[in-house]
């Protein structure tokens, strides 16, 4: 809601919430209290906020729309989240339980307010790891979707806990960048409030002169934001409107005083009011056969935008379409990992079109190479990466000759840095990586993985089926501040051995009766379970579990999963 003239928003929102409630339109009456709320916030008078606010919560309770429900609860959310009150955060508390309940109707945006005011509750009972780590969710949310003010906002939060930690390296780090971000965006109020942390960040460290120099900028722009001309134009709007409602009702009594009157006078009105009728009628007449022929004209000019906008919508998913083509071509043949190894599967589900995921397969010499891969983002941007990432590991094993798979990496990441370095802009986007290579005449196994774990399943000494993991290391390919070779893991294989390398995708996905993560124990329980089953059965038994878990909530990331049996 962009507020530049409190007055008009005023006298609309009082004339439509009369409307609604005449009307008991729960819904829409829910929306105009919200609106209301939001308006008196802009003010400063945040009494007025918080009684329409929770005014705005309880009708949609009310009219039993889950979305509007769940904004509403967002919205008191942030309302309290900054607050030390423990009556707010008990409230807070119960806000969040409810939100909780109804995560099956969550969007994207939805899950990153509900990790924003987490992290906010936590913050304030003094859980700082716990709060930063519901941040950093957010932040990773408003960064896949591109919410350009959210990111704002969760920037400047990060800042305060770090500073609530003592960290003020890292709390200036973050203020900064909130400020610099908010401000390049036009942002005023997440700009305002960056200042308000970066300035608290200096004064901590002493440094006045820098507190003082934002300080300046923040009155500038807390002068923009309050307009306190506006704010009084307002309430003199609303004491105008009381006064106008009571003359009403005095004009009523007046009214019945005269009604005696006016019967005698509506004889004489009445041909006067037939020929009022009659000129109206003419009127109306003209204006609608004006409407009409515009209307015509409007309706051809729509039809002509849509059908730019149609055209435009198919050449661009054309193109992507192309780009999936471009990008199945460099993805190894089922049945080329068929003629190596008979009993397997690859699970490959892309989120959009084209995916930042991908798998990847060699064979040289007597050494049989595959790695399941999880790029940088997903869609367009994530498929651009992998092509990138694809042509490093194809470069390492066939122009560079390495077999070990911590050899290869480590070229691969030089390779994809070197290519990114091209760039004018500083590039930071990688992959996340588990990387086999076996030689099947001897079952022995090179294995290393870059933030992506390897897991192999067979029998213990007692007969039990378990699976074995293997940890990768921390770091992805690409840039990384510390950054270290990788490490060769050496294992030996046994018959009906099943090795499983995946990206994340399944794990993370959303779903369930509570809108939980799947989360990787429950995907081994699943895998141990099932042992016994064809790893063409795992195949379709596990894409089942995916979209009966996923349900109607929408695919959070790339899935990729490997399942080889020896």
């Amino acid at each position: 809601m962009n507020i530049t003239d409190y007055e008009n928003c005023e006298i609309q929102l009082i004339n439509a919430i009369a409307f609604f409630e005449k009307k008991q339109d729960l819904e829409n009456l829910s929306k105009a209290y919200s609106l209301k709320s939001t308006l008196h916030g802009r003010m400063g008078e945040n009494l007025e906020h918080d009684k329409f606010l929770i005014k705005a919560y309880h009708i949609s309770k009310q009219s039993g729309n889950k979305e509007l429900l769940i904004n509403n609860l967002i919205n008191n959310l942030i309302n309290l989240s900054y607050s030390f009150d423990k009556n707010d955060l008990s409230q807070a508390k119960k806000y969040l339980n409810e939100l909780q309940k109804n995560m099956a109707y969550f969007d994207r945006e939805n899950f990153y307010y509900f990790y924003q005011n987490s992290g906010g509750y936590y913050k304030n009972l003094g859980k700082y790891d716990l709060s930063l780590d519901f941040y950093q969710k957010a932040k990773s949310i408003a960064d896949k979707r591109n919410m350009l003010d959210s990111k704002a906002t969760i920037l400047m939060l990060i800042g305060n806990i770090y500073r609530s930690k003592g960290d003020l390296k890292l709390a200036e780090k973050y203020a900064l960048e909130s400020y610099l971000f908010s401000k390049n965006n036009h942002f005023p109020y997440e700009t305002s409030e960056a200042l308000v942390e970066l300035i608290a960040v200096y004064q901590e460290k002493k440094d006045f002169k820098k507190a003082f120099f934002y300080q300046k900028e923040l009155n500038e722009i807390s002068n923009n934001i309050l307009n306190i001309e506006k704010v009084n134009k307002v309430k003199a709007v609303e004491k105008k409107l009381d006064n106008y409602k009571n003359q009403q009702i005095l004009e009523g009594k007046n009214l019945r005083i005269q009604q005696v009157k006016l019967k005698n006078e509506k004889i004489e009105a009445k041909s006067y009011f037939l020929t009022l009728i009659l000129l109206f009628s003419f009127v109306l007449i003209g204006i609608i056969t004006i409407v009409f022929i515009r209307s015509r004209k409007l309706n051809k000019i729509i039809r002509k935008q849509k059908h730019v906008v149609e055209e435009k919508n198919r050449e661009i998913t054309d193109s992507i379409n192309y780009a999936k083509r471009i990008q199945s071509a460099i993805l190894p043949q089922p049945k080329l990992v068929k003629e190596y190894f008979k009993d397997s599967f690859i699970l490959y589900k892309p989120k959009d079109i084209v995916a930042g995921d991908f798998y990847w397969f060699e064979v040289i010499d007597d050494l049989i190479f595959f790695a399941a891969a999880d790029c940088t983002g997903h869609g367009v941007p994530g498929a651009l990466v992998s092509v990138v990432c694809h042509n490093a590991l194809n470069r390492s094993v066939k122009e560079f000759k390495l077999k070990k798979p911590s050899d290869i990496l480590n070229k691969t990441r030089e390779i994809v840095i070197s290519e990114f370095e091209k760039s004018d802009e500083d590039v930071k986007d990688g992959m996340d990586i588990s990387l086999c290579a076996i030689d099947l005449k001897t079952n022995f196994l090179n294995w290393s993985g870059a933030h992506n774990p390897l897991w192999v399943l067979r029998k213990n000494n007692n007969g039990l089926n378990e699976i074995i993991e293997t940890k990768a290391d921390k770091q992805p390919i690409g840039k990384f501040s510390h950054e270290k070779p990788f490490t060769n893991h050496e294992i030996q294989l046994f018959e009906n051995d099943e090795i499983y390398i995946s990206t994340d995708g399944f794990q993370d996905q959303f779903g369930g009766e509570k809108g939980k993560k799947f989360k990787a124990n429950q995907l081994k329980e699943l895998l141990i379970g099932n042992a016994q089953k064809s790893m063409l059965e795992k195949f379709q038994f596990l894409d089942k579990i995916f979209d009966n878990w996923k349900g109607n909530l929408d695919q959070v990331d790339d899935v990729c999963i490997i399942g080889v049996r020896i």
